[in-house]
């Protein structure tokens, strides 16, 4: 068993296995994988014969590994623990069908926690370390065995990601298709430029990816233009668009990339959907502090837009105090004026004093939301 310091760059959910990049302290990238059992909870109507029933059936489905009575929260109204039915599935194939058929039950008043993204429920309630946090693990044959999270608060530094910039230059090529005709690079402040023909540009422009192996590849629109145009062009000059990592020793389960997430098997792939602000200004650390707060990868923090990563770490927090999470349709209740008065009591806007503040670099009070950083 190896043991190494490094820091988490993307995970991603293959099935029944999560896939784990972690850039290590001596620049090593490594891909290691984790098993992942998915699960959700379910809260059976009020007859103690409907639990039980429905407890029987789930322990013989297909597809279920497991299931099992636990006690969990199910509002915010009130701390009361009620008693649900926790529901594993063998992997991620069988989840959502199973889901779709408990919610038809008559056995069952409601579900919990269905309302996540795979890779998601993997961080906040299996690995439960943040993304890009520097980490402590060990692995053995490609499977991490363990991994504890590194305070790496008062360092400096942001985490060591390395990143690329690119833009497609092209030309109309008739009948709404688009040739490549130049496309330009920034890594590390080097400024390169590949043009002429377009097989060998983008045949060019694969191979210095894989030279500079960058953590982070951004360029504008790449959802919905630049990564659509490239993926086109290559299949048309027949030049294989491998643009994940060189580490990527893959095992069969991994070939398709996570563009949702903006995850290419060891690189993530980031666009102009840096919400509130553009790139340039977020930064390497901008990304980070991110990324930690919503316990989502990179790519999906950047694409996630604010309410959405607030809800994030408030599962997580949540599920930390023993909670079940409803269902996205769930709303709170109705209050009185004497609640709303109570409850919801705004802020005030102090000025801070002028002058130097311990190990702060930004102190903002003029606003609803005091924040620093």
């Amino acid at each position: 068993m190896s043991h190494d310091i490094g820091w988490l760059l993307d995970i991603y959910v293959r099935n029944d296995r999560a896939i784990l990049w972690i850039r290590c302290e001596d620049g090593r990238v490594l891909r290691l994988r984790d098993s992942y059992i998915p699960f959700f909870h379910v809260k059976p109507v009020g007859e103690e014969a409907a639990e039980r029933q429905l407890l029987c059936q789930l322990q013989e489905c297909e597809g279920v590994r497991a299931a099992s009575v636990e006690r969990k929260k199910t509002s915010l109204e009130s701390p009361r623990e009620n008693q649900v039915i926790k529901v594993e599935t063998c992997g991620t194939k069988p989840y959502r069908k199973l889901v779709d058929g408990l919610e038809r039950s008559h056995f069952v008043e409601s579900v919990y926690g269905v309302d996540f993204l795979h890779s998601q429920l993997y961080l906040l309630t299996q690995l439960e370390v943040e993304p890009t946090s520097k980490v402590l693990f060990g692995h053995e044959n490609g499977w991490v065995t363990h991994m504890k999270k590194i305070d790496d608060s008062k360092e400096l530094a942001p985490p060591p990601f390395a990143m690329l910039r690119f833009r497609l230059c092209y030309d109309p090529a008739g009948g709404g298709g688009k040739f490549i005709t130049r496309i330009d690079t920034i890594f590390r402040e080097e400024q390169r430029s590949f043009e002429g023909n377009e097989a060998v540009l983008l045949s060019q422009f694969v191979l210095y990816v894989k030279e500079t192996d960058p953590d982070i590849v951004f360029c504008p629109k790449c959802d919905e233009f630049t990564f659509p145009l490239l993926q086109e062009r290559a299949r048309t000059n027949h030049v294989e668009l491998d643009l994940g990592s060189a580490n990527n020793n893959d095992d069969g389960d991994d070939g398709e990339q996570v563009r949702a997430q903006g995850s290419f098997s060891g690189r993530v792939v980031l666009g102009d959907v840096f919400y509130g602000y553009t790139s340039v200004d977020w930064g390497t650390v901008g990304l980070v502090e991110r990324s930690r707060f919503a316990f989502l990868p990179m790519g999906m923090a950047t694409r996630w837009k604010s309410n959405r990563s607030i809800d994030s770490r408030n599962s997580f927090e949540l599920m930390e105090r023993g909670y079940a999470i409803p269902r996205e349709s769930y709303f709170e209740y109705a209050r009185n004026l004497g609640e709303l008065v109570r409850r919801d009591r705004g802020s005030i806007t102090i000025t801070p004093g002028l002058g130097l503040h311990e190990n702060v670099a930004t102190l903002d009070f003029d606003s609803q939301f005091p924040t620093s950083s």
